[in-house]
């Protein structure tokens, strides 16, 4: 299997790397904008992986009304 690398989804930052993930917003960080989101969202669960962003798990369950 290839290894994809996973770019920051911010229209600013699309070419830098990902270093994080936010699972509220579903959307993957750079270190720039990890800085700024996490001030502005506290309380959102953010994963961070400076090896592979590839492997993390997002938490989002594909079952119908399956709670985690």
């Amino acid at each position: 299997m290839e290894n994809i690398i996973q770019k920051c989804s911010s229209i600013q930052h699309h070419e830098i790397n990902a270093t994080s993930f936010c699972q509220e917003c579903r959307i993957y960080m750079c270190n720039k904008c990890l800085i700024l989101h996490s001030d502005e969202f506290k309380n959102h669960h953010i994963i961070n992986s400076e090896n592979n962003i590839n492997e993390i798990f997002t938490g989002f369950c594909k079952i119908k009304n399956h709670q985690l």
